[in-house]
Formats: structure tokens, sequence, C-alpha cells
């Protein structure tokens, strides 16, 4: 399948590199820079993150900037053959940490914020569990965390090992066009027929056509999993090594309960990619003093890019991080 690129709308710059990851800045274009704790965005390494800076007016990076925020996105990049033994233990345990330190020392902080959102949100949360040195505030978005609410997984259920298995079909990496399909038939209703009945109920609107048409671009521009982190994942729906406390990220047990950062964590109510459940049993296992849940109406990809959340999930994010 041909993919389209989206053109990159908000001015940034890399900062920092590693393999294919890059680090971006987005500085504060406000008045003044009002808040001087940084904001490390951490996207999912399924799908390009220039989902949140889609097209002019509808930017979830622009809007913090313009807000006096200092923004930072990690961007994954597209793995090639020779990353197909990166996993979940490289991710987290070798990149990330990296990029925190570089947001900290560019931006002139010891304190930071992370979010993160859908695949990266996990990510995110183990880092917390495992450095929660300088993280002030920690925000999920449709983080998946607590895989015990297996049947109500529709992506644990294509997994479970009766009827998949792993070894015969992981051959490599993952191809994107492979994630796409599964993320369709997790939630068919909403990734094929729902956007063009919407876009038939508001054809006559161009702001909802221009809206539309980035984010049908967005879908076409398909990244790979690589195969370590495919089989990681895979081994996490099936044994929710996490939440029981089993998770081993090089030879460092991952204790959710000692994530103290102040904590947001937002889910979508129609979400079938991250059901809720799988979010919100977080907020009764984490140490932080301070932490909210926040309940959304959408889907998983409504609650950070929907034509609401420049009403919805961000000002909620914004007032959290203020």
């Amino acid at each position: 399948m041909a993919s389209l690129s989206i053109a990159v709308q908000t001015p940034r710059r890399v900062v920092w590199s590693q393999n294919k990851a890059r680090l971006y800045r987005y500085e504060s274009a406000g008045p003044k820079r009002r808040r001087r704790i940084p904001l490390l965005v951490v996207y999912a390494p399924i799908g390009r993150p220039n989902i949140l800076d889609l097209h002019p007016g509808h930017s979830f990076v622009d809007w913090m900037r313009r807000r006096g925020l200092d923004v930072f996105l990690l961007d994954w990049g597209r793995p090639g053959i020779e990353d197909q033994a990166l996993g979940l233990s490289g991710y987290v345990q070798d990149y990330l940490p990296a990029a925190v330190d570089a947001v900290k020392q560019i931006a002139g902080a010891r304190e930071y914020s992370m979010l993160g959102w859908s695949t990266g949100g996990l990510f995110a949360a183990i880092h917390a569990a495992l450095s929660p040195e300088g993280l002030r505030d920690l925000v999920l978005v449709t983080a998946p965390i607590d895989f015990g609410c297996r049947e109500a997984i529709p992506l644990a259920r294509m997994v479970d090992e009766r009827w998949f298995a792993l070894d015969r079909v992981l051959a490599g990496n993952v191809p994107g066009e492979w994630i796409a399909c599964g993320a369709m038939m997790a939630d068919p209703m909403n990734s094929a027929v729902r956007p063009y009945r919407e876009l038939w109920k508001h054809f006559a609107d161009p702001e909802f056509r221009r809206h539309w048409h980035a984010m049908s671009q967005w879908a076409t521009d398909l990244v790979p999993l690589t195969g370590a982190l495919f089989r990681d994942l895979v081994d996490l729906y099936r044994s929710d090594r996490l939440m029981r406390g089993e998770l081993m990220i090089g030879e460092r047990c991952v204790d959710l309960r000692k994530i103290r950062a102040r904590l947001l964590n937002v889910v979508a109510t129609d979400d079938r990619i991250t059901p809720p459940c799988q979010s919100e049993s977080l907020l009764e296992v984490v140490g932080s003093r301070e932490k909210q849940g926040l309940r959304l109406r959408g889907t998983h990809i409504e609650s950070m890019a929907g034509m609401r959340a420049p009403y919805e999930s961000w000002p909620a994010i914004y007032e959290w991080l203020a």
C-alpha cells in the first residue's frame, strides 16, 4: 500500500537522535515562557506522531506551545530489518531515559512532565515506575496497562495462544498493514464505517473535510513494528505481567506502585483498541498522591486527534500541567 506523508505544520528542530529515533523541540511561542518545566510527549511506535501536528488549527504541539509550554516530541522513526531485535526493554531502558536526559539538559530543568499516548503511554508508565526521579507530572492517554480483563479487550482475543501461533507468523518486523488490519478488526464500525458516515453528515463543513482528509493521509502512513516489540506486547496481552508486578525490563522488575508523579489518566469511552478497563485500574495501584481519572467521549484516536480534542482533552491536559 502506498503511503502519503503529512507535511510538518509547526516549526521544530531536532535536538537529539539515536538510531532511527528523533527528539523534536517545539519552543514556547507565547508572549513569554509561562512554564519552566518542559513537556516530553511520547507517541506510540505504531503510526506517525504527525497526528499531533495534523494541520493548521488542529495541532496539539502548537496548541501547547502557544500557551507557554516548552514541548518536546519523541518520534521513534521507521524501524528497518536491522532493528528487529529491539524490544520493550530496549525502548524503555535505552532510548527513553536518554531522551529524558536530553530534554532536561536542553531545557535547563531538573524536573519534567511526560505525556504518553497509546503504547507510548505504556512506555511512559514503565519509565515512571523505574525512574521516578525528576518526573513531576505524568499524563497517560488511552494507555494499555492492565491486560487482565482479556474478554473485554478485542486485541487480547486476537492474539490468544489457542489460535494465534506467534512463532509461525513472526519473521522479522511486523508490517504496518498488519497492525492497521488488527486495529480495524478490533473496531470495524469505528474504523471502516464511521469515518465515511461522519464525512457524509458533515460534508458541507470545509473545516471538517480538511480534518477528515488529513486523518485519512495519516492513516495511510504506516510504520512497521519491530519483531521483538511485537512479541513482547503479545506476551503482555497473554500474561498481564505488568499489573501482576512480574514484568522485567533488563534486570529490573517494574513495580507500578513506585510511580510518584502527579498522574492524569485519560480514557475514551468508545475505545476498542484500549478499552477503559485497560487503563482505569492503574489509579488504584500507583503511589501518586495527586491522581485523577478523565473519561472522554470518543474512540482511541479521537481522544487526542478528534474534532473535539481542542475543546476537551487538550484543555484538560493543559490545566493539569499548569
